[in-house]
């Protein structure tokens, strides 16, 4: 994550995926909206990723969005990742710090346990931590505030 040199160029992955995103933060907005079971329009899509907010004080990912589209999502027929993180979250004023304080030891047996749950209930395929560029400026002169 700190730079751009790929390293693993030995061998290649025996196929290629695509990863469409369905972003449910505007989900109630009167555009941009999309639901979770249509964002594969025309097929190409391999994995479909779907963002979920994340509650730092219990450590654990919530999904509003779900609680309307939970079976639209559950249902299609690609592989289901859910994203936890973005912009906001790794950039806001009182939020910058959140995936950074996850990722410390002492909050690791409870997060796997946490995600554990969550993908045993929910039925999940994958998560991505999805963590805009932690360490670079002026970004890192948020962290500090």
């Amino acid at each position: 994550n700190c730079s751009t040199t790929i390293t693993n160029t030995s061998s290649l992955p025996k196929q290629f995926g695509w990863i469409g995103h369905c972003d449910s933060s505007n989900f109630d907005g009167g555009c941009l909206c999309l639901a979770a079971g249509v964002p594969n329009r025309d097929g190409s899509y391999t994995h479909i990723c779907c963002d979920c907010r994340f509650d730092r004080c219990a450590w654990r990912s919530e999904f509003g969005f779900l609680s309307r589209q939970s079976q639209q999502f559950l249902a299609i027929p690609e592989r289901n990742i859910i994203s936890i993180g973005g912009w906001a979250f790794a950039t806001e004023l009182g939020m910058s710090n959140n995936l950074r304080e996850a990722l410390q030891e002492a909050n690791h047996g409870t997060i796997a346990t946490n995600l554990a749950r969550c993908f045993r209930d929910k039925k999940f395929d994958g998560v991505d931590f999805y963590w805009e560029y932690p360490g670079v400026f002026p970004l890192s002169a948020l962290v500090q505030r």
